[in-house]
């Protein structure tokens, strides 16, 4: 199976967004800080100040520039999405992405744990980790006649076996979500578990 565009310019697409707001926060706040020095005379401020100043354009230029990636690269979508499909089905593909995301990802259990000096230690699940750095690549990409989902599987052996054990529940939660399609059993293709369904 191969990816889609959009199933390979989403995860870059999130990365811009949220980048490009952090840059632009980071920016507008330094901005804040001149205003709020600037009357100062003492020269070692008004140094740090040029400094800054020419740090804040750098975010805001850095900011503008990924959020035009951002527009570029979702406009080709809804564009292919125009010519072939239906534009409410982008939106679609991103809501059920981030909702089938939220649904694989294991939540972190920590347990404290009583030594015998009564000391307190924090452990957490490395494989829960390893696992939800894989799946939360995952796309849902929801077509007029087909839905794809693509889930990338964890390099570790144990977090592959915790996928390969959810399988039954991530087939049923997909059937659940997308009741106007039927879905075969999922295809491993190397390193990537796939999903497809078809128009009933």
């Amino acid at each position: 199976m191969k990816k889609s565009y959009f199933m390979r310019s989403l995860n870059l697409t999130i990365f811009l967004f949220i980048t490009a707001s952090l840059a632009l926060f980071l920016g507008v706040s330094a901005k804040f800080i001149i205003s709020s020095l600037a009357k100062n005379d003492i020269v070692f401020i008004q140094q740090v100040l040029n400094i800054i100043k020419q740090i804040s354009r750098f975010l805001v230029s850095i900011a503008l520039l990924e959020t035009c990636v951002v527009i570029l690269i979702t406009t080709i979508e809804l564009v292919h999405r125009f010519k072939s499909d239906k534009i409410i089905n982008y939106f679609k593909s991103v809501y059920s992405t981030v909702l089938f995301r939220r649904f694989l990802t294991q939540t972190e259990r920590t347990e404290r744990v009583f030594t015998i000096e009564t000391q307190t230690i924090s452990t957490y699940n490395p494989i829960n980790r390893t696992f939800n750095r894989a799946v939360n690549k995952c796309v849902v990409d929801i077509r007029q006649d087909s839905v794809i989902i693509f889930i990338k599987a964890p390099n570790n052996q144990q977090a592959q076996k915790l996928l390969k054990e959810m399988e039954s529940q991530i087939k049923e939660e997909i059937a659940n979500r997308n009741p106007n399609y039927y879905f075969s059993a999922p295809t491993r293709v190397k390193n990537a578990l796939w999903f497809e369904g078809k128009k009933r």
